[in-house]
């Protein structure tokens, strides 16, 4: 069974909401954690393992992590969720998709 690295950004109430379901996969490994508050970023790499990164391109760019977790805000998310896309990541987000009919529409034409 194959077993997908991942990445994290965001490490808010999302997270903490599904640390469990991270916990109990045999099919994930966290690589990579980042948040714009560290300390949260910290905190959950003692619950979850992986490394804490000091900017999100360090996660786009790493070439081990085939799944990205997107747990920001709606209104921050378009740019990081475009750059996933330019750098062949999977993606997983949370809902809603965007703060606008016009941002999500942009969002869309990658199939997402």
């Amino acid at each position: 069974m194959k077993k997908y690295n991942i990445g994290i950004i965001g490490c808010g109430d999302f997270l903490r909401c599904e640390l469990n379901t991270l916990n109990k996969s045999q099919n994930i490994a966290v690589k990579s954690l980042y948040d714009l508050d560290k300390t949260r970023a910290v905190h959950y790499k003692e619950e979850l393992g992986g490394l804490v990164v000091e900017s999100e391109t360090d996660i786009f760019t790493d070439k081990d992590i085939d799944i990205v977790l997107l747990f920001v805000p709606p209104w921050v998310r378009k740019d990081l969720l475009l750059r996933a896309v330019e750098n062949k990541k999977n993606i997983i987000t949370t809902k809603p998709l965007g703060p606008s009919e016009q941002e999500c529409a942009i969002m869309k034409i990658y199939n997402l």
